[in-house]
């Protein structure tokens, strides 16, 4: 039909029924819905597809991990294989609703209306023939826009179909079996090895298998482990099964516990994390253990642990720490010393009178064994007490004339001494900690102490000997109780590593060859320890083993410093070897012949 044709019939046709055509045609098109194919996978795996096996191993593969509750690693027979499957490009089926857009369908039907007004009524204009096509065109494209121009409701409906198309790509996976009591093979067995830190600690190449499993007891190496004890050990075990390898690496942490072990004559456990005896719970000997509870006090000094069913505290430095578990076939060891009240230990009572007061005798204490971070001196307070006692008592010394000095302390660091000069007998009690230090050509024994912050002090003993001179007394004897430490390049305290007895000579003779009528008594060399006399039943003192034996031999009245120094010779280093395993020499230097009694 020509141009022309298509006007006519248009020209004819009333207004009224073009606008009636158009309105079934959006009622049709106001919705619809479409089906299309989507790509949902680019590299899928279809279900139907048969894999190619590529490796099939046997394997013991952990079943159970090991815990501080239980700390046994159990491991069981499992098939592993090796799967590779075709990957495909996977789409789907699904169906799209479609509904007209209001806004846009308005405006493009108002269009359609307009342009037929325009073109049928005249309206405006009287449009010729051209015009009247171009305006009817006008009107049934817009009237078509409006009929696709249109937008999806809600998400696709998938109907289910799909489809694998061309490969894309291959996929490899492993598969993991566990295998019945009844696939297992019976006479399979297993080599375990166990190492720590590339130590190996057992290696067995015939462990048979037990209900279709093995256990491995890793409790049983505690020991092993607390030789070089870290916090970040690590546990290897490699296991060998028909041609499998199971390798494990579990940290220590996770089935054992860390422990403290008392390497110290004792240590003090406490509330809290302060040295006043109001806090002090008990004491527990050498070879104690107790679990360490994680984290620290106040600060690096304090150790929280596990003392029965309470918290307490002890200090770091009494102890190493190790691996135990609960688990183990013996139980950690607890020596709890029994509390000893003053005025128990044989030494403690009935002291005898040696000698008639005189009003010039005095007595003098120093130490600087309290708030010493250098190290802690137990009993120490006690021996002191000892001592005092045996001045007022043994020896008649008024007690306002007995002094305690310590140099740690603020204020007191040139220690100046006060004393009544000339008449009369002054005995000192010098105890806590020393180091030595080269001057000129020899070694010079110091009070040492260490502070807050690491701050050290030291005090020249032969200057406090100079002072004790210029006393003018008529007899000095002096009782020296100091262990030797010394700082190492990391900053740790540790024992002074010389044993000369060079040093000791040498401090003794600035006092006795200027002052005949005097006496030193050093409790052990340096680099020796002042033991305590410390143990189970009778060997339970709860003194230093040279206090001890100092009293007991002013108890037994002995009466000369030859007769006391040959009865510390026999006791104080045999009872520290039995006790302690360790030497004690005891040296004396000075007047033989001064006597302790005149009675």
């Amino acid at each position: 039909m020509s141009g022309g044709g298509v006007m006519k019939i248009l020209e004819r046709m009333p207004l009224f029924i073009l606008i009636l055509l158009m309105v079934p045609m959006v009622l049709a098109g106001g919705s619809c819905t479409t089906t299309r194919w989507s790509v949902t996978e680019q590299y899928a795996v279809s279900p139907r597809q048969a894999p190619e096996i590529l490796n099939r191993t046997e394997k013991l593969l952990p079943t159970v991990m090991p815990s501080v509750n239980r700390p046994i690693l159990r491991l069981e027979p499992f098939v592993v294989e090796t799967r590779q499957f075709t990957q495909q490009i996977k789409v789907e089926r699904s169906v799209q609703s479609y509904e007209m857009r209001p806004f846009f369908s308005a405006v493009a039907l108002s269009g359609a209306t307009f342009a037929l007004v325009l073109a049928h009524t005249g309206l405006l204009f009287s449009p010729n023939a051209d015009q009247k096509l171009m305006l009817n065109i006008t009107a049934a494209s817009l009237g078509l826009l409006s009929l696709t121009h249109l937008r999806p409701v809600g998400e696709p409906i998938p109907t289910g179909e799909s489809r694998y198309l061309r490969e894309s790509g291959f996929e490899v996976l492993t598969d993991t079996l566990k295998l019945g009591l009844g696939e297992v093979a019976p006479d399979g067995v297993a080599s375990v090895r166990v190492a720590l830190n590339e130590r190996v600690l057992l290696a067995d190449d015939a462990v048979a298998l037990q209900d279709g499993a093995i256990e491995i007891n890793l409790s049983a190496f505690y020991r092993e482990f607390s030789e070089r004890y870290r916090q970040d050990d690590l546990a290897e075990v490699e296991v060998l099964y028909r041609g499998g390898v199971t390798r494990s690496s579990i940290p220590v942490r996770q089935f054992m516990e860390t422990y403290v072990e008392v390497d110290q004559d004792l240590a003090e456990l406490w509330s809290e994390p302060f040295m006043e005896q109001e806090y002090e719970i008990t004491e527990i000997a050498r070879g104690s253990s107790l679990p360490v509870i994680a984290g620290v006090a106040a600060d690096d000094r304090w150790l929280r642990v596990r003392y029965g069913a309470r918290e307490a505290y002890m200090l770091a430095d009494r102890g190493y720490f190790k691996w135990f578990s609960d688990y183990a076939n013996e139980a950690p060891l607890v020596l709890e010393l029994r509390e000893i009240p003053y005025g128990e230990v044989d030494i403690e009572q009935s002291i005898p009178v040696l000698r008639t007061g005189r009003d010039g005798d005095e007595a003098l204490i120093i130490t600087n064994s309290n708030d010493n971070l250098a190290g802690s001196r137990q009993f120490l307070q006690r021996s002191h007490r000892l001592f005092e006692d045996y001045m007022t008592t043994a020896f008649r010394i008024d007690p306002d004339r007995i002094q305690t000095l310590e140099p740690n302390r603020p204020g007191n660091e040139n220690l100046q001494l006060s004393c009544r000069r000339g008449r009369g007998r002054m005995i000192v009690y010098l105890s806590g900690f020393s180091t030595l230090r080269q001057e000129a050509s020899e070694s010079t024994l110091y009070l040492y102490s260490l502070g807050e912050g690491g701050d050290e002090s030291f005090v020249r003993i032969r200057t406090l000997f100079n002072q004790l001179l210029a006393c003018q007394k008529e007899e000095i004897l002096v009782f020296v109780d100091l262990d030797a430490v010394e700082m190492d390049d990391e900053g740790q305290i540790r024992m002074q590593q010389t044993q000369s007895m060079a040093p000791l000579r040498s401090l003794a003779a600035s006092l006795v060859d200027r002052a005949p009528n005097s006496a030193v008594f050093f409790a052990n060399l340096p680099g020796q320890t002042s033991s305590l006399y410390s143990g189970t039943g009778l060997d339970d003192k709860r003194h230093t083993i040279f206090m001890y034996f100092v009293a007991e031999g002013w108890k037994k009245r002995l009466r000369t410093v030859g007769e006391l120094e040959r009865h510390l010779s026999s006791n104080v280093d045999y009872t520290a070897r039995r006790l302690h395993d360790r030497p004690q020499e005891v040296v004396v230097f000075g007047n033989r012949n001064l006597t302790f009694t005149d009675r």
